[in-house]
């Protein structure tokens, strides 16, 4: 662990000591500051001073930073962060603390990097068709892919560190012919002791059924001494049509246990979106609450799914809507979520106003979660966000949650904001925040 530690300094170092040999410009900034007060109690003010900065430097660009630091006024710290070097021969990124960069895996997920990484750091080298990860748990990632004509090969590996932990390999490839895709891989952890249900595999073949519908049938077993464990065999068959308005598709997909056979679960699920214009944002950036304003079409998405073990089945819908209500000036954007499930199993949990803990329902059977938001510009300086989020988990209890934040324009980039919040627990007033504070841009 304490050379991984060496390893991120280094290049942390690097990323600092390159402005001073290489032009250095802010691409982008922010800085916020403010106090809340809880409860109409002054004696609970808290302090708010974030910052959020872009640097771009070195020749045409080689390298960049983001970061977001947090508590200026109090304890400093760093949030969400990214380093970035380019190279025509190679690159590196460095990440953590919440950041997102890009996801890798093979074909199955077997060995898979996730996008997002929570702990401190993720280190990414890029040399050729080579990639490297390693991370602060000590989890080492290698990939490596090459084209040969119309036919993909791939390895991918992982190893928790140190190497006599065991490691895992895969190998995969791609192919098409008569216009079906195929993909196959097979993959071995080896590791002491360890000398039978240690092989998995996958394959899987796509191919456009009818005009406008591709269909796929993917199957994968992962024994229980393969790679996570999970002792799973799984058939999985897919359809999707898309096109710039419309984007449809369902899955039905069914899992046995690996060693015995028995069991396991079955998962169907069906997703349907429409939007009245490509200006809209990604089909999947649409409907996040700090985005939905930047749309410029009304868009719905309708989500079914459900799950069944051995016991009753959970059923969940959703339904998500958004749309600009008078141009430049109003957009709604709203979503509500019925989960239910018999056997009274159903968890959830809410952040509460305060941001002290989670307002919890355990042991539901069913929950409804509905979600208001709307974004009104008043006029070219004042907007305004008013928000509503309610749960209902029947007998479990109830929670309501209603605010509305102010921002008025001083300056081409300055801010300044007011906030005010109240929720409802069992239908009892539960905790008040008013917050006030300014945003400035550079």
């Amino acid at each position: 662990m304490k050379r991984i530690s060496i390893v991120l300094v280094a290049l942390l170092t690097v990323a600092v000591a390159v402005p001073a040999a290489a032009e250095v410009s802010i691409q982008d900034g922010k800085v916020s500051a403010g106090f809340a007060v809880l409860n109409g109690n002054t004696g609970t003010l808290e302090k708010e001073s974030d910052a959020e900065l872009r640097l771009v430097g070195g020749e045409e660009g080689g390298w960049s930073a983001e970061a977001k630091l947090e508590d200026l006024l109090t304890t400093p710290t760093l949030g969400e962060y990214k380093v970035e070097f380019h190279d025509p021969l190679f690159g590196v990124q460095v990440w953590g603390r919440g950041q997102e960069m890009s996801e890798m895996a093979d074909p199955f997920e077997f060995v898979k990097s996730d996008k997002k990484h929570d702990g401190d750091f993720k280190v990414r080298a890029e040399v050729g068709p080579v990639t490297l990860d390693l991370d602060d748990a000590s989890n080492l990632r290698l990939y490596a892919e090459q084209a040969i004509g119309e036919h993909t090969i791939g390895l991918a590996a992982q190893n928790q560190l140190p190497l006599s932990n065991g490691l895992t390999a895969v190998g995969y490839g791609k192919t098409q012919a008569a216009g079906v895709t195929v993909t196959g891989a097979v993959g071995m952890t080896v590791k002491e002791d360890v000398t039978d249900e240690h092989i998995g595999y996958g394959v899987r073949a796509e191919a456009p059924v009818i005009p406008g519908i591709t269909g796929a049938v993917t199957f994968t077993s992962e024994p229980m001494n393969f790679i996570n464990g999970k002792n799973r065999d799984q058939l999985k068959i897919e359809a999707e049509h898309e096109n710039a308005l419309r984007r449809v598709n369902g899955s039905y997909a069914r899992a046995v246990q690996t060693s015995d056979r028995q069991y396991a679960d079955q998962t169907i699920e069906a997703i349907a979106d429409w939007r009245a214009t490509e200006g809209n944002l990604d089909w999947d950036d649409q409907f996040e609450s700090d985005r939905y304003f930047e749309n410029l079409a009304p868009a719905v998405q309708v989500r079914a799914k459900q799950r069944r073990d051995n016991g009753e089945p959970t059923n969940e819908l959703t339904v998500k809507g958004t749309m600009p209500v008078v141009a430049d000036r109003l957009w709604m954007n709203g979503s509500v979520t019925h989960v239910a499930d018999k056997d009274a199993d159903l968890d959830i949990e809410v952040d509460n106003l305060a941001n002290t803990g989670t307002v919890a329902f355990i042991g539901a059977e069913r929950y409804t979660k509905l979600l208001a938001e709307g974004y009104v510009q008043a006029t070219d300086k004042l907007s305004v966000e008013p928000g509503l989020l309610y749960v209902n988990a029947g007998e479990a209890g109830d929670y309501l949650k209603l605010g509305a934040k102010a921002g008025y324009q001083v300056a081409p980039s300055g801010k300044l904001t007011a906030e005010y919040a109240q929720d409802y627990l069992q239908k009892n007033a539960n905790d008040s925040k008013m917050a006030v504070g300014f945003e400035l841009g550079f």
